[in-house]
């Protein structure tokens, strides 16, 4: 059975959330009172922010662990200067970026316990 550490749950219920929002916004073009790229670049910046929050952890030295930093200041920086040309050009890269880090970090961070139930 695979097991999750509660900070990548909560990264992932982030994730479902910027999806949530990002996804129907690129679609319609507006979406749950989001009406400008401004404002969904906002949205996304904040939920990058929350993520790599939740997602950084030094004390860990795996296979990737090299690439978390690289990945999280590439998302935060691409929202951030997103914002700053309000273009919304770079949005979609960080959303990307977000992505990535969070997939890399779930794939590096699951481990398979033995189902207790299951006999030999």
């Amino acid at each position: 059975m695979p097991v999750f550490r509660r900070r990548d749950l909560a990264a992932s219920a982030v994730i479902v959330v910027l999806l949530a929002l990002y996804l129907p916004f690129l679609a319609l073009g507006t979406f749950l009172g989001i009406g400008s790229t401004d404002e969904m670049t906002c949205a996304v910046l904040i939920l990058t922010g929350a993520t790599v929050i939740l997602l950084a952890d030094d004390d860990r030295s795996d296979a990737a662990s090299w690439l978390t930093p690289i990945l999280a200041t590439a998302a935060v920086a691409c929202a951030a200067l997103s914002l700053l040309s309000a273009a919304g050009t770079l949005l979609p890269v960080s959303v990307a970026t977000t992505v990535t880090l969070w997939s890399v970090q779930l794939a590096e961070h699951v481990t398979f316990t033995p189902n207790p139930l299951r006999r030999p």
